[in-house]
């Protein structure tokens, strides 16, 4: 019985980084529970380097020579048959960007494939990138929201149901499995694909906590003014990290939620472009034809977010900073004195090696 392969394909800014975290982590359990996460392919705990073989593009921007796709999949096959496992998954957001019908042509007949998508309203994947772009200073808040919103590359990426026909046309699509972020509770999206693949949850260890998080507007506009400072990159970084690591500090406030930042009027503009689309969706994949694929935005209220400073709340986060730059200066004692200890070994080894030759 040929063994079962879940490609887990993204999208962006659905969990997708929590959820290898997860996957990781718990390897061993998964292992257990009769699933792979494999070693092959993986980069940065995910298993990019499976959609980076099909993307000059991708393998440009993250600094990597060309993959041989097929000594790839011959790899995994290898891994596979060693665990001895009827089922693997492969987690990576860059799948969304591939050509299913190119990794379906290598794939071949090795594997029954099933195919795993999360997809996020558009108006707030949206939000969220806008946000994150202000985060690495690609973007600033005081930058045209609407233009940014409505920028035509942009909404293309978010027609959803041209991306799932691809897979589709592929590998079947009863084979696509469409999960709703919106719709995904405690424990998201780990517990949800876990309850999926039929997995005993109480043998796994889930974490709740955000691998990356979404800062409050107060947080943003700090970050946002680094942009000024006569500061090295480097020092913006290590700024920025530590804002964003400190944040665990604060106490959840409505008054700084940056969603406020995109009125209903502007995110209404955005769905109202995606209307046939999501519809094409519901009907294709999820087997209904009358119904809202995402939570209406009929009863939301968005708030522009507070451009007060909070005294207790920066407090809190400088002394969030203060801790982090604690464990940052323990990690580096404790690589010195690896160093040392290194240093120390080759010292002796040289000075017995001019002994013997003496």
């Amino acid at each position: 019985m040929k063994p079962c392969l879940y490609l887990h394909i993204g999208r962006p800014k659905t969990g997708s980084t929590a959820l290898q975290h997860f996957l990781m982590k718990n390897r061993k359990a998964l292992l257990d529970q009769d699933l792979l996460y494999p070693l092959t392919g993986n980069y940065q705990l995910s298993s990019h380097l499976f959609a980076y073989a099909y993307s000059e593009q991708m393998r440009k921007d993250a600094s990597l020579p060309d993959i041989d796709a097929q000594a790839l999949w011959g790899k995994l096959g290898e891994e596979v048959a060693a665990a001895g496992v009827s089922s693997v998954i492969l987690s990576s957001e860059n799948f969304w960007f591939s050509d299913p019908g190119e990794l379906k042509a290598d794939i071949g007949e090795d594997y029954t494939v099933k195919v795993v998508a999360y997809i996020r309203r558009q108006d707030h994947v949206i939000a969220s990138s806008f946000c994150e772009e202000v985060k690495r200073e690609q973007v600033s808040l005081n930058d045209d929201v609407q233009r940014y919103a409505l920028f035509e590359p942009r909404l293309k990426l978010l027609d959803y149901f041209e991306i799932l026909e691809s897979w589709g046309n592929s590998f079947g699509p009863e084979n696509v499995d469409v999960r709703i972020y919106e719709s995904l509770g405690q424990g998201g999206i780990a517990l949800d694909l876990c309850k999926q693949l039929d997995l005993q949850i109480d043998q796994l260890s889930l974490d709740e906590n955000s691998i990356n998080p979404a800062l409050p507007y107060d947080l943003l506009t700090l970050i946002d003014n680094v942009s000024g400072f006569k500061a090295g990159d480097a020092a913006k970084r290590r700024f920025v990290t530590a804002v964003s690591e400190s944040f665990a500090m604060l106490d959840s406030d409505p008054a700084y939620n940056t969603a406020g930042l995109f009125s209903v009027e502007l995110r209404r503009q955005i769905l109202d472009q995606f209307k046939e689309s999501n519809e094409a969706i519901l009907s294709t994949f999820l087997g209904r034809g009358t119904a809202d694929l995402f939570p209406s935005l009929d009863h939301e209220i968005y708030s522009k977010p507070s451009e007060e400073f909070d005294p207790q709340r920066i407090s809190k986060l400088l002394l969030g900073m203060h801790a982090h730059q604690e464990k940052v200066n323990i990690r580096l004692i404790r690589r010195l004195g690896k160093l040392e200890r290194e240093l120390e070994e080759q010292r002796e080894l040289l000075a017995k090696v001019l002994k013997i030759q003496h």
